[in-house]
């Protein structure tokens, strides 16, 4: 399964497998063994972030999902994980761990 959608001037487009937009909605199916479909948002394969649902070995049961960054940065913290809530940071993930807000509770 891969779509790909560029925005811009030069936009390509490429569909193999389901893919159903409707309304506010995007969904995509892949019923393949071990497809583990994929979303990568980011500027090249080097510099990206990606959602993959990943299948049962063998399978095409649903195991679990995973959320991975890509940087070919040195620096400390490249690719950290932020959640915001009301566009207020709450927590994230860095290469040191994960970082609570101070007033933050668990």
């Amino acid at each position: 399964m891969e779509v790909t959608v560029g925005l811009g001037t030069s936009s390509v487009t490429t569909i193999a497998g389901d893919l159903a937009v409707s309304g506010d909605d995007v969904t995509i199916y892949n019923a393949v063994n071990d497809s583990n479909p994929t979303i990568s948002l980011g500027s090249s394969a080097t510099e990206r972030g990606e959602i993959k649902a990943v299948y049962e070995s063998g399978a095409q049961g649903l195991d679990g999902f995973r959320f991975t960054t890509y940087t070919a940065g040195s620096s400390a913290d490249d690719g950290t994980f932020g959640f915001y809530v009301d566009e207020s940071f709450k927590f994230g993930i860095n290469d040191d761990g994960i970082n609570i807000v101070a007033s933050g509770n668990l």
